[in-house]
């Protein structure tokens, strides 16, 4: 059936496949050829591991934050009430201390995801 001008038939798919030059002068087509990133692909995996340690930290330093507000409200209800065991308790946590840990934690595993791919 022939594709003309005013009737409803669907034109055949056109597939175009991606070519790369390899080191050799040749082109290979395919999703098997291999794409290196440019500088800007490279600055923007970095901003992006920059960007997500910075999240990743924020939103630990709020948690610990949120969980050590509970922990002394709930410690100065105890001691209100006089319950049993509201004079032993456990220093909290360094909100501070915890957000440098989760953002090293996120930056070093992403660094280390970079390298195995060769960005």
């Amino acid at each position: 059936m022939a594709n003309t001008v005013g009737t409803n038939a669907i034109p055949p798919a056109v597939t175009v496949m991606p070519t790369v030059a390899t080191s050799k002068g040749h082109t290979r087509a395919g999703a098997a050829a291999a794409v290196r990133p440019t500088g800007r692909v490279r600055s923007g995996v970095g901003l992006g591991l920059v960007a997500g340690a910075l999240t990743r930290a924020t939103s630990d330093f709020v948690s610990v934050c949120t969980q050590v507000d509970i922990v002394e409200s709930q410690h100065d209800r105890d001691l209100s009430s006089r319950r049993v065991g509201a004079l032993t308790r456990l220093p909290p946590p360094s909100p501070t201390q915890i957000a440098g840990a989760a953002s090293t934690a996120y930056t070093l595993g992403g660094a280390v995801l970079r390298i195995v791919a060769g960005c």
